[in-house]
């Protein structure tokens, strides 16, 4: 299996094994993976930070474990 990501300039289309299977302006990463993970067979997870603690951290952790969830 082949995953390519075709751009040009603020849009982009993710394609599997030549065929087109999602466009946008902009490929979020889940989106990407909810589609890409099944095929590859492995499990993905979508973590919502906690907001107000991100702001206070200013970015994400190294680790995943070290960062607060909602």
């Amino acid at each position: 299996m082949r995953v390519e990501i075709l751009q040009s300039d603020d849009w982009e289309g993710l394609y599997i094994d030549g065929a087109l299977i999602i466009e946008g302006h902009r490929l979020p990463a889940s989106q990407v993976l909810a589609v890409v993970a099944p095929l590859l067979r492995f499990d993905t997870a979508l973590l919502q930070a906690d907001e107000e603690w991100l702001e206070d951290a200013g970015s994400f952790p190294l680790l995943l474990r070290d960062a607060k969830t909602s």
